[in-house]
This record gives structure tokens, sequence and C-alpha cells, in this order.
């Protein structure tokens, strides 16, 4: 039994970060495999991609909170549902940061490049099947649609009535400047970078094309009453 503590001791010693980190995105996987799995029909279905976990309690508020600017069940299943999915990503430049923080500490910080490259990738996939058609991203991710903004993301001029000033540039907003967003509080979990954006529906997408203006008028109109809410 000594040898295999000491076994564990040296081990630990030699590859702690490299067991935190495999550790990290094991238990993203696992996350989002089970969110996948639970999956419903929902009325909105929202993306958000960057550098912060979401779970549990964060997840449920962010969920209801939206939920209650729906005023109707738009699939006709009896219920009002939004579904929020998440996947972590970190920039090179964030990952840099990373290290300088561990590297003051005296610790080594490992990361995979690789899975941080799948993140990305799903995420869109997602966004260009349609399969998420809002989708709130940190501004590093947001960066990597620069090419292709005009194809993917409906400009705000289209189903705003009147362009906020709060806006990122033409197709999104600051997210944490969206004062529904600050009023409520429920969004704390998300990062202070990020912006959110409407996604183009697609015709090549599983769902019909009745089917999918159908959805997609369900997204429309939660943006819609998100930039209009007023505490007055």
């Amino acid at each position: 039994m000594k040898k295999v503590w000491k076994w564990l001791d040296n081990f630990w010693y030699h590859h702690k970060w490299k067991t935190i980190i495999i550790s990290f995105f094991l238990i993203v996987f696992i996350i989002g495999f089970v969110q996948c799995m639970q999956k419903t029909d929902a009325d909105v279905s929202i993306l958000y991609i960057g550098p912060e976990v979401v779970t549990g309690e964060a997840y449920d508020a962010m969920e209801k909170s939206l939920e209650s600017r729906l005023d109707r069940d738009y699939n006709d299943d009896g219920k009002i549902t939004v579904q929020f999915t998440d996947r972590v990503y970190l920039s090179e430049a964030q990952l840099k940061e990373k290290e300088e923080e561990a590297a003051k500490e005296g610790e080594a910080l490992y990361y995979d490049k690789s899975a941080m490259k799948n993140s990305l990738d799903q995420a869109r996939q997602w966004i260009l099947s349609g399969a998420m058609l809002i989708s709130v991203m940190d501004h590093e991710v947001y960066k990597t649609f620069e090419a292709q903004k005009d194809k993917l993301f409906v400009p705000l001029s289209e189903y705003l009535t009147e362009v906020p000033e709060y806006k990122y540039d033409d197709y999104s907003l600051n997210f944490k400047d969206i004062p529904y967003v600050q009023f409520t509080g429920a969004f704390d979990a998300i990062s202070e970078d990020t912006v959110i954006v409407l996604v183009k529906p697609t015709w090549t997408s599983t769902l019909g094309k009745d089917e999918m203006a159908e959805r997609y008028q369900s997204h429309e109109e939660l943006m819609q009453k998100i930039v209009e809410f007023s505490v007055e």
C-alpha cells in the first residue's frame, strides 16, 4: 500500500496540471453529452461558446429567465422551453494569460489545443446547420466568424425596430450591456466580453423549410423581446 501511495504522490507531483486539464475537458465532454441526450424539442435553443463553464443553477436561472419572455408554446408540446448548450473555448491569447497566471504561482499549465479546436468546430457546425439560431459567444470566438458574418448572422436592422446603442457591430449586441440581462441578474455566469447574434436559418437543415421558418420565428421574437424589455 505504501508503494501505491508513493507512486500516486510521485505521479501527482509530475503530472498535476496535465491531470487537472484532462479532467476538466472530460467533465465538460460528459456535461455536453448529457445535455445532448436530454435535449428535447425546445422552443428556443441557445449556444454559448467562450471561456466560462456554465452548469447547474446558472443554467436553470438563464433558461427560466428567458422562458418568461416567451408568451406562447411555439412547437405545441404543451410547455415553453428554452435550452442552453455550451462549449468551452479559449483563444491563444486567453490560454497564454492562463499560462502566465499559473507561472506566477510556480506551476506549469498544460492544455489540449485539439480540444479547443473541436469545441469551436462543433459550435461552427451547429450554427451552419441551423441547429442553434441564437448564439452568445466570446469576442475571441466572434472574431473567427469575421469573414462570414454577412452570410451567417441576421443584421440587427432586419429584426429590430431600432438598433440600440449597445450594439457591437451591425450583426451583434454586447450581451452584458442589454438592460434585460443587467436587470435580471440571471446571466452572471457569462463573461463580460460576449456578444449575442441571431443566426440566419438554413434550408439545408434536417428540418423542412416551413418547420425551419417557424423555428426561426421563435428565436427572432425572443431576441426582440429581450431588447425591447423596459423596467418602466
